[in-house]
């Protein structure tokens, strides 16, 4: 399979009425016809279903722009020789999804340019994909979020005993997004005692879902990755970076133990003034001591 994908980080923001910049994609020699899938994103769970965007395609580095309106039949694609290097229409699908075939493609034309205007008043987010066959250009890009990730340095914190973290799942791609990984599944491994509790099976273009993790005993903090079983190809997508904690109140564990020390089991904060230095006798270590993995990955001796 290959395919491209863009853009690379996030999909493309259009304000109303805005033309974005262009995008070069390359053809592969010897093909005959080229397909561009877009959607267009407006709201979590809801498209805009209003005015279609214009696609601007350009032969090579010198070629006209010519618009490629959605139903609106054929248009020839010149070089900059003003040579015919393809033949491009565009259809629209359900949900704000375009799909643009370029055919009788020129063999001496490798590299071609897009560009989007948004043709509505409000906003639009735009992702595409291009390939040599239709089947290839529906893909799916999967968007992991939860509500304590973008503090904590993109983790998902799980609170070991506690009830079920919940991670948004959100689908920009082109094609529905299938998730593999069984309920039960462990995370990361033998170390981790995190397991998945529940996942939807499939997250359709535009939607938002929600994936449940549950964990077990936890003495001390870790970090873990795990890269979901998923029809999406890229792990940047799939991989979801997560932190264990003891339970208890995040900051005040209630059952880590100190990584400086062998003296003290558990943070034990001054009345009153939590996240100051451990009261316990002998210990006077910060809250972070206590939340962070032992040296020797044991959870130390009273002495």
């Amino acid at each position: 399979m290959a395919f491209q994908l863009f853009p690379d980080i996030e999909p493309l923001e259009l304000r109303g009425g805005e033309t974005g910049p262009l995008f070069p994609f390359f053809v592969t020699p010897g093909a005959e016809t080229i397909f561009i899938r877009s959607i267009a994103l407006w709201q979590d769970d809801q498209p805009l279903v209003g005015n279609a965007p214009i696609f601007q395609l350009k032969a090579g580095t010198d070629g006209p722009l010519t618009s490629v309106v959605a139903d609106a039949g054929s248009v020839y694609i010149k070089d900059g020789d003003g040579t015919i290097a393809g033949t491009a229409n565009c259809e629209r699908f359900p949900s704000d999804i375009y799909q643009i075939e370029v055919s009788n493609l020129a063999q001496n034309v490798d590299t071609w340019q897009v560009r989007i205007k948004n043709c509505e008043s409000e906003s639009l987010r735009f992702v595409w994909a291009v390939a040599r066959t239709e089947p290839e250009t529906r893909q799916p890009w999967m968007v992991l979020t939860s509500a304590d990730a973008e503090r904590s340095g993109g983790l998902t914190t799980i609170l070991g005993m506690s009830s079920a973290t919940k991670v948004t799942i959100r689908n920009w791609g082109t094609a529905p997004l299938k998730l593999n990984d069984e309920p039960g599944t462990p995370l990361a491994g033998e170390h981790s005692s995190a397991v998945l509790l529940s996942r939807p099976k499939e997250v359709a273009p535009h939607q938002v879902r929600e994936i449940e993790i549950k964990c077990g005993e936890v003495l001390y903090r870790e970090e873990f990755e795990h890269a979901l079983d998923t029809n999406d190809t890229n792990p940047a997508h799939t991989t979801l970076r997560f932190q264990t904690l003891p339970g208890g109140t995040l900051g005040t564990p209630t059952a880590s133990f100190c990584r400086y020390c062998t003296r003290c089991p558990a943070y034990q904060p001054t009345p009153n003034a939590p996240g100051v230095s451990c009261q316990r006798q002998q210990c006077g270590h910060s809250v972070a001591a206590h939340l962070t993995l032992p040296p020797d990955r044991s959870n130390g001796q009273m002495s």
